[in-house]
Protein backbone atom coordinates (compact mmCIF):
# COMPACT_ATOMS: atom_id res chain seq x y z
CA UNK A 1 0.00 0.00 0.00
CA UNK A 2 1.30 3.30 -0.98
CA UNK A 3 2.05 5.63 2.11
CA UNK A 4 1.63 9.47 2.30
CA UNK A 5 4.94 10.37 0.99
CA UNK A 6 4.13 8.10 -1.83
CA UNK A 7 1.00 10.39 -3.00
CA UNK A 8 2.79 13.38 -2.04
CA UNK A 9 5.32 12.45 -4.57
CA UNK A 10 3.26 11.49 -7.53
CA UNK A 11 0.68 14.76 -6.98
CA UNK A 12 4.01 16.75 -6.74
CA UNK A 13 4.85 14.98 -10.28
CA UNK A 14 1.41 15.81 -11.60
CA UNK A 15 1.62 19.59 -11.05
CA UNK A 16 5.22 19.27 -12.84
CA UNK A 17 3.72 18.44 -16.02
CA UNK A 18 2.63 19.84 -19.07
CA UNK A 19 0.70 18.87 -22.45
CA UNK A 20 3.40 17.30 -24.54
CA UNK A 21 3.89 14.92 -21.19
CA UNK A 22 -0.01 14.57 -21.12
CA UNK A 23 0.08 13.37 -24.79
CA UNK A 24 3.01 11.20 -24.42
CA UNK A 25 1.15 9.09 -21.92
CA UNK A 26 -0.51 7.72 -24.66
CA UNK A 27 2.77 4.93 -25.12
CA UNK A 28 2.22 3.47 -22.02
CA UNK A 29 -1.57 3.20 -22.73
CA UNK A 30 -0.92 2.10 -26.20
CA UNK A 31 1.36 -0.53 -24.49
CA UNK A 32 -1.05 -1.40 -22.04
CA UNK A 33 -3.93 -2.16 -24.51
CA UNK A 34 -1.93 -4.51 -25.92
CA UNK A 35 -1.93 -6.83 -23.13
CA UNK A 36 -4.13 -8.78 -20.61
CA UNK A 37 -7.49 -8.41 -21.70
CA UNK A 38 -10.21 -10.77 -22.15
CA UNK A 39 -12.45 -11.13 -25.56
CA UNK A 40 -11.39 -7.27 -26.53
CA UNK A 41 -14.25 -6.18 -23.75
CA UNK A 42 -12.12 -5.93 -20.40
CA UNK A 43 -8.37 -4.81 -20.36
CA UNK A 44 -7.39 -5.24 -17.16
CA UNK A 45 -3.81 -3.53 -18.08
CA UNK A 46 -4.98 -0.55 -19.34
CA UNK A 47 -8.27 -0.02 -17.04
CA UNK A 48 -5.25 -0.19 -14.18
CA UNK A 49 -3.11 1.94 -15.71
CA UNK A 50 -6.05 4.48 -17.03
CA UNK A 51 -7.44 4.39 -13.00
CA UNK A 52 -3.87 5.55 -11.31
CA UNK A 53 -3.71 8.41 -13.95
CA UNK A 54 -6.64 9.56 -13.21
CA UNK A 55 -6.24 9.08 -9.61
CA UNK A 56 -2.49 10.36 -9.61
CA UNK A 57 -2.28 13.04 -12.59
CA UNK A 58 -5.39 14.28 -14.55
CA UNK A 59 -7.29 14.99 -10.59
CA UNK A 60 -4.58 17.99 -10.47
CA UNK A 61 -6.00 21.10 -10.91
CA UNK A 62 -2.81 21.99 -13.05
CA UNK A 63 -3.11 19.42 -14.89
CA UNK A 64 -6.82 19.92 -15.22
CA UNK A 65 -5.95 23.64 -16.63
CA UNK A 66 -3.84 22.56 -19.28
CA UNK A 67 -6.18 20.81 -20.76
CA UNK A 68 -8.74 23.22 -20.40
CA UNK A 69 -6.47 25.88 -22.38
CA UNK A 70 -5.95 23.32 -24.68
CA UNK A 71 -9.40 21.61 -25.07
CA UNK A 72 -10.11 23.23 -28.64
CA UNK A 73 -6.69 22.17 -30.30
CA UNK A 74 -7.02 18.42 -28.68
CA UNK A 75 -10.71 18.91 -29.91
CA UNK A 76 -9.07 19.55 -33.63
CA UNK A 77 -6.84 16.66 -33.55
CA UNK A 78 -8.88 14.13 -32.01
CA UNK A 79 -11.07 15.10 -35.01
CA UNK A 80 -8.82 14.95 -37.57
CA UNK A 81 -7.38 11.22 -35.92
CA UNK A 82 -11.66 10.08 -35.80
CA UNK A 83 -11.41 11.33 -39.52
CA UNK A 84 -8.39 8.86 -40.17
CA UNK A 85 -9.68 6.52 -38.09
CA UNK A 86 -12.75 5.84 -40.24
CA UNK A 87 -11.02 6.04 -43.70
CA UNK A 88 -8.43 3.30 -42.24
CA UNK A 89 -10.75 0.99 -40.78
CA UNK A 90 -13.99 1.79 -42.50
CA UNK A 91 -16.48 -1.54 -42.24
CA UNK A 92 -14.23 -3.30 -40.03
CA UNK A 93 -14.68 -5.04 -37.08
CA UNK A 94 -14.64 -2.88 -33.94
CA UNK A 95 -13.27 -5.90 -32.19
CA UNK A 96 -10.75 -6.38 -34.80
CA UNK A 97 -9.47 -2.52 -34.71
CA UNK A 98 -9.85 -2.15 -30.90
CA UNK A 99 -5.95 -1.83 -30.08
CA UNK A 100 -4.70 -0.38 -33.14
CA UNK A 101 -2.47 2.85 -33.16
CA UNK A 102 -4.73 4.90 -34.49
CA UNK A 103 -7.81 3.72 -32.86
CA UNK A 104 -6.00 4.16 -29.38
CA UNK A 105 -4.36 7.08 -30.46
CA UNK A 106 -7.82 8.31 -31.19
CA UNK A 107 -9.26 7.68 -27.94
CA UNK A 108 -6.40 8.96 -25.93
CA UNK A 109 -6.42 12.33 -27.66
CA UNK A 110 -9.92 12.77 -27.31
CA UNK A 111 -10.34 11.85 -23.70
CA UNK A 112 -7.85 14.68 -23.40
CA UNK A 113 -10.02 16.72 -25.41
CA UNK A 114 -13.28 16.08 -23.20
CA UNK A 115 -11.51 16.70 -19.97
CA UNK A 116 -10.48 19.53 -21.33
CA UNK A 117 -13.74 20.66 -22.64
CA UNK A 118 -15.84 19.91 -19.66
CA UNK A 119 -13.25 21.43 -17.65
CA UNK A 120 -13.33 24.76 -19.44
CA UNK A 121 -17.29 24.90 -20.08
CA UNK A 122 -18.80 22.85 -17.49
CA UNK A 123 -17.22 23.20 -14.07
CA UNK A 124 -19.95 25.81 -12.80
CA UNK A 125 -22.56 25.29 -10.07
CA UNK A 126 -25.91 25.24 -10.87
CA UNK A 127 -29.07 23.06 -10.11
CA UNK A 128 -28.18 20.86 -12.94
CA UNK A 129 -24.75 20.18 -11.84
CA UNK A 130 -25.83 20.30 -8.71
CA UNK A 131 -28.31 17.26 -9.40
CA UNK A 132 -25.92 15.27 -11.61
CA UNK A 133 -23.19 15.73 -8.84
CA UNK A 134 -25.51 14.16 -6.34
CA UNK A 135 -26.42 10.66 -8.35
CA UNK A 136 -22.78 10.69 -10.80
CA UNK A 137 -21.79 7.65 -8.50
CA UNK A 138 -24.99 6.07 -8.12
CA UNK A 139 -25.37 6.68 -12.23
CA UNK A 140 -22.03 5.12 -12.78
CA UNK A 141 -23.04 1.99 -10.42
CA UNK A 142 -26.45 1.32 -11.64
CA UNK A 143 -25.59 2.28 -15.78
CA UNK A 144 -24.74 -0.77 -17.16
CA UNK A 145 -27.51 -3.49 -16.49
CA UNK A 146 -30.37 -0.87 -17.87
CA UNK A 147 -27.78 -0.39 -20.80
CA UNK A 148 -27.41 -3.69 -21.50
CA UNK A 149 -31.18 -5.00 -21.15
CA UNK A 150 -32.35 -1.20 -22.54
CA UNK A 151 -29.90 -1.89 -25.85
CA UNK A 152 -31.28 -5.67 -26.80
CA UNK A 153 -34.89 -4.72 -26.58
CA UNK A 154 -34.58 -1.19 -28.05
CA UNK A 155 -32.29 -2.61 -30.84
CA UNK A 156 -35.18 -5.12 -31.31
CA UNK A 157 -38.15 -2.87 -31.96
CA UNK A 158 -36.59 0.33 -33.10
CA UNK A 159 -35.25 0.67 -36.31
CA UNK A 160 -34.32 3.72 -36.94
CA UNK A 161 -30.79 4.43 -36.17
CA UNK A 162 -30.40 7.87 -34.52
CA UNK A 163 -33.62 7.12 -32.43
CA UNK A 164 -32.08 4.00 -30.97
CA UNK A 165 -29.34 5.71 -28.85
CA UNK A 166 -31.94 8.48 -28.10
CA UNK A 167 -33.85 6.10 -26.16
CA UNK A 168 -31.35 4.20 -25.27
CA UNK A 169 -29.78 6.96 -23.32
CA UNK A 170 -33.15 8.24 -21.90
CA UNK A 171 -33.98 5.14 -20.76
CA UNK A 172 -30.61 3.99 -19.21
CA UNK A 173 -30.43 7.51 -17.69
CA UNK A 174 -34.25 6.98 -16.05
CA UNK A 175 -33.36 3.53 -15.07
CA UNK A 176 -30.48 4.09 -13.19
CA UNK A 177 -32.29 6.56 -11.22
CA UNK A 178 -35.16 4.42 -10.37
CA UNK A 179 -32.51 1.93 -9.58
CA UNK A 180 -30.82 4.72 -7.40
CA UNK A 181 -34.25 5.49 -5.35
CA UNK A 182 -35.14 1.63 -5.00
CA UNK A 183 -31.70 1.30 -3.17
CA UNK A 184 -32.07 4.40 -1.34
CA UNK A 185 -35.53 3.54 -0.07
CA UNK A 186 -34.30 -0.27 0.88
CA UNK A 187 -31.41 0.56 2.85
CA UNK A 188 -34.31 3.63 4.74
CA UNK A 189 -36.28 0.36 5.54
CA UNK A 190 -33.43 -1.19 6.46
CA UNK A 191 -32.26 1.13 8.58
CA UNK A 192 -36.16 1.86 10.44
CA UNK A 193 -36.68 -1.91 10.80
CA UNK A 194 -33.14 -2.20 13.16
Amino acid sequence: MMGKNANHKMSALAEKTNLLILIGLFVPIYLSSQYLYLAYTFRFLLFTLSFVLGFYVFSSDKVQDILAKYSAHLLIAGLILGAVQTYIYWGQSFQLIVNEFVVVLFSWIMVLAMLGIFKRRFDQQNRMWTFLNKYSYSFYIFHYLPLTVGGYYIDQWVHAGMMKYLLLFIWTFAASMVMHHIIMILLVVRDILR
